[in-house]
């Protein structure tokens, strides 16, 4: 009679010494992530990461469907910030521009830039848009051109586009007038550009004697975002695939720098046409 009152708290005893060392683990185990709580948290996030995978998708897809359908506007894009180098480009550019305004191209040289070093890009990016004058104004639009085509934004962690930088180095020989015009010209290439620096002083000759012609010394950087061949790992989260769209503000920036008129430029002692003459 005894020991059948003890079978009923031994059976108790049993199945909760069994649900602690045997279904428990299997129902939860957080330190190796076994368990079935944690498995079925694991399969929700994979469920959530599958939707939004599929979303990017989508707008990767609406994103490619504007570039064929407005291909004027794609067209305009990659021809002020193209896919390559094209050195022939900024060559033909600059002679062209030279050649316009009547000046002799003394020399002309390229290279590519390391920009590896991003604080310095981003410092020069910040102080295009702080100064003034329409120079500047071009500079943080193509900015904010650069963010769109690499899906980055203020807010965004940096994406994985390869953007590049080719150094042009410029020798020009002419008038004062000439020199002016070349400058605030500059901007208006089909090519985006930031002039790096200038120096500008009087050509002398062979016996050191002023000539009344001017050389000018000018450093200009010409941007392009270099095509991935196919898309890696992780490329997927780049922030251009969170909307379907694109920002169209820098395809109207390009259109209203080449379509308006540049403003005057004045320079110099009034009455002196050269200021760099003695």
């Amino acid at each position: 009679m005894k020991l059948k009152l003890l079978i009923a708290p031994l059976s108790v005893a049993f199945i909760i010494i069994f649900l602690i060392w045997y279904i428990y683990p299997v129902y939860t185990s957080p330190v190796d992530g076994s368990g079935i709580v944690e498995k079925t948290r694991e399969l929700a996030n994979k469920k959530e990461k599958i939707s939004e995978i599929d979303k990017r998708a989508q707008n990767a897809a609406s994103l490619a469907s504007v570039l064929s359908s407005d291909k004027a506007s794609s067209d305009l894009v990659f021809e002020y910030i193209p896919g390559s180098a094209k050195e022939e480009e900024i060559i033909n550019g600059i002679n062209s521009l030279a050649s316009s305004n009547s000046l002799l191209v003394y020399n002309l040289s390229l290279n590519e830039e390391d920009i590896s070093d991003s604080s310095k890009t981003a410092e020069d990016s910040s102080a295009g848009i702080i100064a003034d004058g329409t120079v500047s104004q071009s500079q943080a639009m193509a900015t904010d051109l650069t963010m769109m085509m690499s899906g980055e934004t203020l807010s965004s962690p940096p994406s994985k586009a390869d953007k590049r930088v080719i150094s042009a180095k410029v020798s020009l020989i002419g008038d004062y007038g000439s020199m002016k015009n070349v400058l605030a010209s500059l901007y208006r290439l089909n090519r985006f550009n930031q002039l790096d620096s200038i120096s500008i002083k009087p050509l002398v000759d062979q016996e050191n004697n002023v000539t009344g012609s001017l050389k000018a010394d000018l450093i200009i950087n010409f941007d392009y975002i270099k095509k991935s061949s196919s898309f890696t790992d992780g490329d997927i989260d780049n922030p251009v695939f969170l909307s379907g769209s694109f920002d169209s503000k820098a395809i109207d920036s390009i259109k209203s720098i080449r379509n308006n008129p540049i403003g005057q430029i004045t320079g110099g002692q009034p009455g002196k046409d050269n200021p760099f003459a003695p």
